[in-house]
């Protein structure tokens, strides 16, 4: 019910609306109008539908179901920039299954909301540990999201480490590229940064970003 193509979205949804309308208290059909939503990045409705499978359910679902409910749920509070709402669902999803790592990157992210750098260290270092199963993080990804909190804290070193970690790992980041490239810029390695911009750009060559940082660095190395 994930389907990425558009029309196959929408073919689903059609269906399972007129279903809903047939058998209005399916549990198991609300979560699938859930999924689907949210999958077309419909966050209003998802919710509506995965509120109304967990009134519906009545103990029907499997620990997997509900942890993909709970799941999809504080992730679509922090896209509505209420990360304060998270940390009741993180802590059921913790409840269902302690080992995995996805409530802890969701805690981080509920870090970075906030601005709780340090803690989303810590958080994501429990992902590192935690890390294996369906619910894997990206490892460039970790590494990325470990670069950015350094970043903010200003600890430039560390954070280029992290992000150097997770151009190995995705050697075609163009993201990684640039985060580098701000790291050596703050650190007034102009001609460095500019490096890293280029590579940027060539990874992405709509990355407005970095073109505007390559045009600032050059304005340094020229004075």
């Amino acid at each position: 019910y994930a389907e990425k193509n558009p029309q196959k979205t929408e073919r689903n949804l059609l269906l399972l609306e007129k279903q809903i309308l047939e058998t209005p208290e399916d549990a198991y059909i609300w979560y699938n109008l859930g999924v689907t939503y949210y999958g077309g990045a419909k966050f209003v409705q998802a919710k509506s539908a995965f509120d109304k499978a967990l009134i519906f359910e009545e103990g029907y679902f499997s620990e997997e179901i509900l942890f993909n409910i709970y799941a999809k749920l504080a992730q679509i509070h922090l896209a509505s920039h209420k990360p304060n709402f998270v940390t009741e669902f993180v802590a059921i999803l913790q409840h269902l299954d302690a080992s995995n790592p996805f409530p802890y990157y969701i805690k981080a992210a509920q870090n970075f909301e906030n601005e709780n750098f340090e803690m989303a260290l810590e958080n994501l270092n429990d992902v590192t540990l935690r890390n294996s199963g369906y619910w894997k993080v990206s490892e460039s990804q970790i590494q990325m999201d470990l670069g950015n909190a350094h970043y903010k804290l200003r600890q430039l070193n560390e954070a280029i480490s992290c992000y150097s970690e997770s151009l190995k790992l995705d050697p075609e980041s163009a993201v990684a590229c640039y985060n580098l490239g701000n790291c050596l810029y703050q650190m007034g390695l102009f001609a460095e940064a500019k490096e890293m911009y280029k590579w940027a750009i060539s990874y992405q060559d709509d990355f407005e970003a970095a073109k505007a940082n390559l045009a600032i660095v050059n304005q340094h190395i020229e004075k």
